[in-house]
């Protein structure tokens, strides 16, 4: 009989850090995890539990899957944009500040623009044609070319034959 208790017991605990991953500042963590692109197994690693119950609970519990959806859905996102944005290229815009003399009364310093530029930084080959070879596959995927072995013509030389001699 013991031994029922203490399956009760660990499917109680285990039930409860369910409940405990299901509460919205864990799943805020989940998220963030997921979004820093952790695999299932290094988020399972930091809940304290296995992947395989990872898994079991994002089926059983959506709140669970869905707070791990979002969070590469967001990094998928942001990737997808900073390719784009690398493929067309930027406009960069950098100030120069400069810490002005403290204020005698308050003793707080106040930054003063010096001098603002503007970089413009070309769009990179290897990012469009990434972009392109995933977005038009049929247009710009990489053809193989076959070796096609062709064999030089036999020339025949007939020995026996009368030339007109």
């Amino acid at each position: 009989m013991p031994a029922k208790k203490t399956r009760k017991r660990a499917y109680r605990s285990q039930r409860n850090t369910a409940d405990k991953w299901q509460r919205r500042e864990a799943l805020v963590r989940l998220e963030a995890w997921a979004r820093d692109g952790l695999s299932q197994e290094e988020i399972a690693q930091r809940m304290g539990v296995s992947r395989t119950t990872l898994q079991r609970w994002a089926k059983k519990y959506p709140l669970i899957r869905e707070a791990m959806e979002q969070g590469k859905d967001v990094a998928d996102i942001q990737v997808e944009n900073a390719l784009f944005h690398r493929a067309l290229g930027v406009v960069k815009r950098k100030r120069i500040l400069v810490m002005g003399k403290p204020d005698e009364e308050t003793g707080e310093a106040s930054l003063k623009v010096v001098q603002e530029i503007e970089e413009d930084v070309p769009g990179d080959v290897t990012a469009q044609t990434f972009w392109l070879k995933n977005r038009k596959p049929d247009a710009w995927k990489e053809r193989r070319l076959e070796e096609v072995k062709v064999e030089p013509p036999r020339i025949v030389i007939d020995q026996e034959a009368d030339y007109g001699e």
